[in-house]
Order: structure tokens, then C-alpha cells, then sequence
């Protein structure tokens, strides 16, 4: 495989890059459900998942199932982690896939706004 065909656009869903993000979207609180709650910062952003750095190194997630959750608790997603990469020995790149679509209500209200 070559280089450009390694950063072939694999989502469907339209993403938006964390610049372009809400503020209630540039730092979230996530839970995995066997650790404690971590401050992460967003890489983008899609009606169907979102992608974040958190602050633990790749070895260390074992745990798929996560809560994601607004600062200032605007929003609350439980769903799991679909891609996992390692940005440098202290921190990863998660991806997050929405499957129940239906519970997305003030996370979708948040994105279509910043999308305008």
C-alpha cells in the first residue's frame, strides 16, 4: 500500500475538523467502562462518530465500551471505540462509532450548527 492510498477517506459521514467545532466540542470527558474519567481533546467530528486524543498510551486500552460526555454536560453518548492508533508513547487517536443514531439529539444540534 502507498502513502496516499494509506490516507484514502475511509468514513462516509462528512467530518469536521475540531477548528471548526463548537467549543462544547473541542474537550470532552470520556469513561471507558473499566477506568477512570479522562479529559480528551477532539480531532473531528461526524454524524456517525467522532475522533479524540486521550491521554494514555495504546498498550494500555483494553476496554472498547465508552462514555462520552460534554463539559458542560450538554450531551452523553455510551458507544465504542472502532479504531485505535498511537500518536507517541504517552497518548493515542480513538475513534468513536455511533451506533444508535436515535440518542444523538443535542450532539447532532451542536454539529448542524457548526456546520452553517
Amino acid at each position: 500500500m502507498n502513502d496516499l492510498e494509506d490516507k484514502k477517506e475511509r468514513r462516509k459521514a462528512k467530518r469536521t475538523d475540531a477548528k471548526d467545532l463548537p467549543e462544547t466540542f473541542q474537550t470532552l470527558h470520556l469513561s471507558f467502562a473499566d477506568g477512570p474519567k479522562l479529559t480528551v481533546k477532539t480531532f473531528d467530528a461526524s454524524d456517525a462518530g467522532i475522533s479524540v486524543e486521550v491521554p494514555i498510551p495504546v498498550y494500555s486500552i483494553t476496554e472498547f465500551n465508552v462514555t462520552l460526555n460534554a463539559l458542560d454536560a450538554s450531551f452523553e453518548i455510551e458507544d465504542e471505540v472502532v479504531y485505535i492508533k498511537p500518536i507517541d508513547k504517552q497518548s493515542s487517536r480513538i475513534s468513536i462509532h455511533f451506533s444508535d443514531k436515535e440518542n444523538l439529539g443535542k450532539y447532532m444540534e451542536l454539529l448542524k450548527k457548526a456546520r452553517k
